[in-house]
């Protein structure tokens, strides 16, 4: 099969130089159509068994840092360091993502499987790496990690947002009032507001829009906290020519 595409490519080679006019555009359209026919049966050659035998070739790639040292070498406080959270909290979100992300097998190659598309994110997330340094450290393709990454972050948005962004209620409510009136003697404080500014790269069209007050592009970020630091409340994506207070 291949030969017979090397020899029609030959063919159609030489027609190039051949004549002239209409007579050499109809015999390279034929050259054409017998390459096109002749690359569709080599790809899809089918065996005496009858089972496809399509490959499609795949750049090797290593998951070692991930499958050993992430899961195996480090311990809790190397965890901390890298992904700001321990092993067992990854765990724990793995299993509340997992069913939501997961992709089926297809024939072309195998799907990139849940807990690397959520560690791969969880460390572009506590890091800034650029998706260079994490499509390799975590053995995924460049642009497989820009495909997955947002659908990763509105899938923890969507699923955990709720679990844990909660603002207090009834009982709950009076004891966070409480513990504010304890440490700073106002009553009915139920959260403690600030702003912050989150650094980015601003599109060149709209630089003064990112441009805050402390001399850089950013986004802005407001959140509410308890006495206890857990979140109550995040709001973020205004730019940072808003003022963070």
């Amino acid at each position: 099969m291949v030969g017979m595409v090397q020899e029609v490519v030959a063919n159609t080679n030489q027609t190039l130089g051949i004549a002239v006019g209409n007579k050499v555009y109809h015999e390279l359209e034929s050259s054409l159509i017998q390459v096109h026919t002749a690359w569709t049966r080599l790809v899809f050659a089918v065996s005496s068994t009858g089972q496809d035998q399509i490959r499609w070739w795949v750049k090797e790639r290593s998951l070692i840092w991930y499958d050993y040292y992430l899961q195996k070498a480090y311990d809790d406080l190397r965890w901390i360091f890298t992904l700001r959270m321990t092993c067992g909290v990854f765990k724990f979100i793995v299993t509340k993502l997992a069913p939501t992300i997961s992709k089926v097998e297809i024939r072309f190659g195998n799907a990139v499987p849940a807990d690397v598309r959520i560690v791969a994110t969880l460390y572009r997330l506590a890091t800034g790496s650029n998706y260079f340094n994490v499509a390799e450290r975590f053995g995924v393709g460049f642009s497989t990690i820009q495909e997955f990454m947002p659908e990763v972050v509105m899938t923890i948005i969507r699923e955990l947002g709720p679990l844990f962004l909660k603002w207090p209620r009834g009982e709950t409510m009076d004891k966070v009032s409480q513990k504010f009136e304890r440490i700073c003697g106002l009553p009915n404080i139920h959260g403690a507001m600030d702003g912050s500014f989150i650094r980015v790269r601003a599109p060149q069209h709209l630089a003064d829009n990112y441009f805050n007050r402390k001399w850089y592009t950013s986004l802005a970020q407001q959140g509410i906290a308890d006495t206890g630091a857990p979140y109550l409340d995040i709001s973020c994506g205004f730019l940072g020519s808003v003022h963070d207070c």
